[in-house]
């Protein structure tokens, strides 16, 4: 089972298979052929024990898993000699008179740097050895120490960066400098702009659009116009949700968005639908970044009661409206039991639900 069931973060590690899961009690790798658990830094609930909350991971390209924690530091694990080697790393330790790190986000370029984004210590940067090689604080480079998720946009060498108080924030890198090109804010004059500061998940879909989600605001998308400026779209009007805490896109042009419950959302009809714990999720509850595709095309979201994942195509909906069955039976407001006499003569030979039953399958399946 799950160290502990609120899923921070998901990776599906295609060379062997291994779904990696992070918790806010250590992490663990699950086999999905074996569905077998093997956990890492999880604690068993005691007076006084402290759970390493591990919110971030990310694989290099050599193949090292870097893991990010909340005020806890980094870790590095590798594979040496038949064996899982976990280390913890130094890089990123306060100073005496400074707070521990708060890990949200982790990307690696195309140079080989692993960009560290925190809630309270700005970015980081780091060599592929896991050096510290420059820290980003708020200054006249960057408008904020508060980041929450990082994607990298390999094609243009540009670092998208979400933050909590200061928007979006567009960078340039290079082998040695970080540039701000732009940054998106809420303005309240300005339709063109973000409903929110408070900045989350994003992702790029098949055509490179990048879709940003945030939290109080929703969705929104990126545009540019025929000048050749960019500007965002607030989608708030076509999809109710206004906490949007994960998303990932399919190759079918659709977005899946966990917030509360999840939807699957077509930006070329603006149609949504819907599902919950009803339709078999985990929980209503979908946790923020908490997600990941495979590439096979399962997708996984992560949330406060474990994982749901799902094949695309095993997620049809239903062409059929609900059937309206009657469930219970009142003569003269008393409720009347199966097999029961009334007058001579029983009314209920077998319950109401058993007539015209048709059995359904769900086609989620769960872990937690």
């Amino acid at each position: 089972m799950l160290p502990n069931n609120y899923v921070n973060a998901i990776y599906k590690e295609e060379s062997t298979g291994l779904l990696w899961i992070c918790t806010r009690n250590g992490f663990c790798s699950y086999n999905l052929a074996t569905k077998t658990y093997h956990d890492y830094l999880n604690w068993q609930q005691s007076v006084g024990a402290k759970w390493v909350d591990v919110s971030a991971l990310v694989q290099a390209a050599d193949g090292t898993l870097w893991l990010g924690t909340r005020n806890q530091g980094l870790y590095t694990l590798r594979r040496a000699g038949g064996r899982d080697v976990l280390t913890p790393l130094a890089a990123l330790s306060a100073q005496p008179d400074q707070a521990m790190p708060s890990v949200e986000s982790m990307v690696q370029d195309r140079f080989g740097t692993l960009w560290v984004a925190t809630t309270n210590l700005g970015l980081s940067r780091l060599g592929p050895a896991g050096q510290l090689l420059q820290t980003y604080r708020r200054s006249i480079e960057l408008p904020t120490d508060q980041f929450t998720s990082l994607l990298f946009d390999t094609k243009k060498d540009v670092l998208w960066a979400s933050t909590r108080n200061a928007g979006l924030l567009k960078l340039r890198i290079t082998p040695d400098s970080l540039v701000l090109l732009k940054q998106f804010t809420y303005d309240q004059h300005d339709s063109n702009s973000l409903s929110v500061n408070y900045v989350w998940p994003l992702v790029q879909d098949q055509q490179g659009t990048l879709w940003i989600g945030t939290l109080g605001g929703g969705l929104h998308r990126l545009v540019t116009d025929a000048q050749g400026q960019e500007h965002i779209e607030r989608w708030a009007k076509w999809l109710p949700e206004t906490d949007v805490e994960s998303i990932l896109a399919d190759e079918d042009g659709n977005l899946w968005i966990g917030g509360t419950g999840l939807y699957r959302f077509s930006p070329s009809t603006r149609r949504y639908l819907h599902y919950d714990v009803a339709d078999g999720l985990q929980s209503n509850a979908f946790k923020i970044g908490s997600a990941a595709r495979a590439r096979n095309g399962t997708l996984y979201f992560g949330g406060i009661n474990g994982i749901s994942y799902f094949q695309l195509r095993a997620i049809q909906p239903n062409p059929y409206p609900p059937v309206v069955r009657i469930t219970g039976l009142r003569l003269a407001n008393k409720p009347v039991a199966v097999g029961e006499q009334i007058n001579g003569r029983v009314l209920l030979p077998k319950p109401l639900t058993q007539f015209g039953q048709r059995k359904t399958t769900s086609p989620w399946s769960s872990s937690g």
